[in-house]
């Protein structure tokens, strides 16, 4: 698996970070990469929020490969990124997951995995907070075909995202067969579950996954999760994966300023 290491590389013996990010890059499951042209701006962003910090980003196995890379094959990708980073002697508390659209659901389904009595069992800490940004945590819903999407979401003229994505990411994720259980972790919208984790909840008002994240995040909350949403008005999907050239940069970057201070008030 590979993964970059913003902005430069991380060394254990004389880095003195006060944070280390982990950065799930978005796309639909089916796109996408660690590299600087993919998650440079996020990067740069999350940086500059959390001085003295690096940030990692990994490269998970992606659905359109073929079917074995399908769920839960990035999943495994990200609990291994998440090892690596506390094999280098980085406290869980000084960790924070960052992640836009596909990959807020792998964060997700991360911190659910931590939780959960399997990683309960491996003794995996949970971190600090994650920054979830256009989360896609109804997967099963978008396995329609385009034209009913289109009736589903209220903001596709607003978005850039092409709803023929959603459908392929969708399709190509879900396994052959699946359990209660695995469809929990596939698909967490109307499944929270409680994690002591932070959740700063970044939703774009014109994007068309708004009201979905938003009802994920007010789920969490429900179950006594700290959960903090805001929303950018006007604001299309992923802008803290794409502010940079889609107009959006202040504010991602005015966000996940706040972001850092909400996390230092728990």
């Amino acid at each position: 698996m590979g993964a970059v290491w913003y902005p430069g590389p991380f060394n254990p013996k004389t880095d003195t970070t006060e944070s280390v990010v982990l950065y799930f890059h978005g796309g639909a499951f089916v796109i996408g990469t660690a590299s600087p042209s993919v998650c440079g701006f996020a990067a740069s962003t999350l940086t500059a929020a959390f001085p003295r910090s690096k940030v990692l980003a990994f490269s998970y196995r992606l659905a359109s490969k073929d079917s074995s890379c399908a769920f839960p094959a990035a999943l495994q990708d990200a609990l291994t990124a998440d090892m690596y980073i506390l094999q280098q002697g980085v406290p869980a508390q000084r960790i924070i997951f960052a992640a836009d659209s596909a990959g807020c659901n792998l964060a997700i389904g991360l911190l659910r995995y931590v939780t959960s009595t399997a990683g309960k069992e491996l003794h995996l800490p949970s971190p600090k907070g994650a920054i979830l940004s256009s989360s896609w945590v109804d997967v099963y819903a978008t396995r329609s075909a385009t034209r009913e999407l289109e009736t589903r979401f209220r903001n596709v003229e607003t978005d850039y995202v092409p709803l023929e994505l959603l459908p392929w990411g969708a399709r190509s994720y879900v396994p052959d067969s699946t359990t209660p259980e695995v469809d929990a972790y596939i698909s967490p919208m109307h499944q929270p579950f409680f994690t002591s984790v932070a959740l700063w909840v970044l939703v774009g008002g014109g994007e068309i996954l708004a009201e979905e994240g938003t009802i994920w995040a007010r789920e969490m909350e429900q179950v006594g999760c700290r959960v903090k949403v805001e929303v950018v008005e006007r604001a299309n999907h992923a802008i803290l994966a794409v502010g940079g050239i889609m107009g959006w940069r202040v504010e991602a970057e005015k966000a996940t300023g706040r972001a850092r201070e909400w996390f230092s008030l728990g």
